[in-house]
């Protein structure tokens, strides 16, 4: 479980900037929700962390992925919109797209998600109840690509990237903004890492703010391709993410995340299977909140890892960390609780 920081010089051209992000914000406010932000004792007793949550799971469909979908369709031309819009997504991003078609224009729009034949089946019914027109593709990235080009070639939809995509990595980032407005004293923040567009869109409206402020992302250990790409300086691919609990995350980063993840990221923490399922519990069991496994990852680094990153990273004990709950999209009719003994 290694803390892996940037070992190569940072000179990567930057796939968004700090105005996008304060762009985003003044198109998704009003439309997206700010979420609140939860402390607890227990865990800086045991991380020895000043901690808050920033709880992503009560934004609109649940995860912090409302906020990219929304910006991402409020930028559309009306041509564009008039075509609607396609995805790849497990699920949190296909239910975010879908319920922004609906609701961050003035007129609904059609919205196209190819899920994945492994997806949840809630997520894949959430999808369809928020009007997304669903149809169910291979869960390799090769398979999820090409269901996707063959509907937007089919409708002329525009192809929004769940992760990827500018618009989308500008809007994930508003969260940061909230953040720093209630809590600017902040001294690191740690962010769950699958394609990257979360990570990128936080850590470029944080460094743009406050360049002190340390980066920290979390991703599971098996599918470690930021970590070894942050470290190395360049981009590194896995071939398969089907594996990990945390399926919000099942995703590669791209040329433009990494972009992001280069420049402002100071460090990735990567975190085994099991101590992803022991945080979701033990924020369940101690916050009275649940959290879908994604989110664990980054709980499971400040609970396992905190004296490697305060170590790796210069912080003092007692410092104040925020920890990005990402979503709490549980399948509860196929794994009520991943977590339960």
């Amino acid at each position: 479980m290694p803390v892996i920081t940037p070992q190569n010089p940072r000179q990567v051209a930057q796939a968004i900037t700090l105005k996008d992000v304060q762009d985003a914000m003044a198109r998704v406010k009003g439309r997206i929700t700010n979420t609140p932000v939860f402390t607890s004792t227990h865990m800086n007793t045991v991380t020895g962390f000043d901690l808050i949550f920033k709880h992503e799971g009560m934004n609109k469909t649940g995860s912090f992925k409302c906020r990219g979908a929304s910006n991402a369709l409020a930028m559309l031309t009306d041509e564009q919109a008039a075509k609607g819009v396609v995805t790849h997504s497990s699920g949190n991003f296909a239910q975010a797209l879908a319920w922004a078609s609906q609701h961050a224009r003035n007129e609904p729009i059609n919205a196209y998600v190819c899920m994945p034949d492994n997806a949840p089946l809630s997520k894949r019914e959430a999808a369809a109840g928020y009007n997304g027109i669903i149809s169910i593709c291979p869960s390799t990235i090769e398979g999820r690509e090409a269901a996707a080009e063959k509907v937007r070639q089919e409708t002329g939809a525009e192809f929004i990237h769940a992760a990827h995509d500018t618009r989308v990595m500008a809007g994930q980032g508003t969260m940061a903004l909230e953040i720093l407005e209630a809590h600017p004293d902040i001294q690191a923040i740690v962010v769950p890492v699958g394609g990257g567009g979360l990570i990128s869109g936080v850590a470029v409206a944080i460094k743009g703010m406050n360049s002190n402020i340390k980066v920290i992302g979390a991703e599971p250990e098996i599918t470690d391709e930021a970590a070894r790409s942050l470290q190395l300086g360049s981009l590194q691919k896995n071939t398969d993410y089907s594996d990990t609990v945390a399926d919000g995350l099942r995703v590669a980063i791209g040329d433009k995340t990494f972009s992001c993840i280069n420049n402002c990221v100071d460090a990735i923490v990567t975190v085994p299977e099991q101590d992803i399922i022991d945080a979701c519990f033990t924020v369940f069991h101690r916050m009275k909140v649940v959290i879908e496994p994604s989110a664990g990852v980054g709980v499971a680094a400040v609970l396992k890892q905190n004296d490697a990153i305060r170590v790796k990273l210069g912080l003092e004990r007692d410092a104040k960390v925020a920890v990005i709950l990402c979503g709490s999209n549980i399948d509860m009719m196929n794994k009520p609780l991943p977590w339960l003994k």
